[in-house]
């Protein structure tokens, strides 16, 4: 019933009054992560890396469309700074790790469309052979084979707490496959991302035969292309670690590396900062000013304030995109639009994601 009133309302046009009403106008920043042809894409464990479906995203863009400008990082830092004001509805869209399938993707949505947008890139897996852990984790469940399971099951140098979730590896069958891999990533994530590395190594040792993961970043040309395609390219930290669990020492190797890495190699200004899983403290905000970054993005729910000044601006929230059909996606954004702008949290390390992402 409650879906047959949103169809209803959706197709009346009917809400797209409330978002009309509203005095000021909003600035959100949406939230994108990987995005892939479910229709051809291999049949992944993870969700990261089945990623979001391309027809689903177009439909969720044209849904922006009818609600919200898509603004420039640059105009988005201009309302920031005081500046400049919205004369509507503002968005800026934003995709973290920099996949390889952006190219292929989105690239030629926003175009199509003459939209800005930027990409957040952890430097370091750029042009290489780096993978994120998680997308190890997921590969080897899907290619291993029973000796490799075995060998898993036997490993001893590995903290106690994934020890019981080896020894229920299951890859008789696809659904095991999903199990195993879906409990051992949720159970590493509880480490620290020193601890976890180590783990996947012994991990990947039981796996000789498997080739690398096809899930990668993109290389330098391609975000050379993205900057000559009017989107901007910002940090999301040199090796993707979660920056509050590190020292201050490790956080500014990460951020002074990483901003330093991508002006380099793309001779663009680096002032905006993802933090990799919304791990981030007082101590991670003072050391991203002292790197030199102006604006902070963080998993926090919400519309953004403006302007902003001090150290809040680097503890933007963003919105994730609702997954759903075009009559939720409306309802979603009407609702959005409509909620209280509530001021951003003091406590800088008390974001909390609308959806889990790695």
């Amino acid at each position: 019933m409650k879906q047959l009133i949103k169809s209803t309302l959706y197709r009346m046009g009917l809400w797209k009054m409330a978002f009309r009403l509203r005095g000021r106008p909003t600035l959100a920043v949406f939230a994108f992560h990987r995005i892939t042809d479910h229709s051809s894409a291999a049949d992944h464990l993870l969700g990261y890396d089945r990623g979001q479906d391309v027809k689903e995203f177009t439909g969720q863009l044209d849904a922006l469309a009818e609600y919200f400008e898509v603004i420039s990082l640059e105009t988005f830092n201009d309302c920031m700074n005081g500046t400049t004001e919205p004369k509507r509805h503002s968005a800026l869209l934003t995709f973290d790790d920099a996949d390889s399938e952006f190219i292929r993707y989105v690239l030629p949505e926003l175009k199509r469309r003459q939209w800005p947008a930027v990409v957040f890139t952890p430097s370091d897996f750029v042009g290489g052979d780096k993978f994120f852990w998680h997308v190890w984790v997921g590969h080897l469940f899907l290619v291993m084979n029973k000796e490799d399971a075995e060998r898993m099951k036997s490993l001893e140098d590995v903290p106690s707490s994934v020890k019981p979730v080896l020894r229920g590896i299951d890859v008789s069958t696809h659904t095991g496959r999903m199990k195993g891999c879906r409990a051992l990533v949720s159970e590493l994530n509880k480490l620290k991302d020193n601890d976890i590395l180590q783990v996947v190594e012994k991990l990947k040792a039981c796996c000789p035969a498997a080739d690398q993961p096809t899930i990668h970043t993109m290389g330098w040309s391609d975000h050379k292309e993205l900057v000559n395609a009017n989107v901007s390219v910002q940090s999301h930290t040199a090796s993707h670690r979660r920056l509050a669990t590190l020292s201050r020492e490790e956080m500014a190797t990460e951020l002074v590396g990483s901003k330093a890495r991508l002006e380099t190699e793309l001779d663009e200004p680096v002032y905006a900062i993802c933090y990799p899983q919304g791990s981030v403290n007082e101590v991670a905000v003072e050391e991203s000013v002292e790197a030199g970054y102006s604006l902070g993005f963080t998993t926090e729910y919400g519309l953004c304030r403006y302007p902003v000044t001090g150290e809040k601006r680097l503890m933007l929230p963003r919105v994730d995109i609702w997954s759903g059909s075009p009559a939720e996606w409306h309802w979603s954004l009407g609702r959005l639009l409509r909620a209280p702008i509530r001021p951003q949290s003091e406590d800088a390390g008390g974001s909390t994601p609308l959806n889990t992402r790695l």
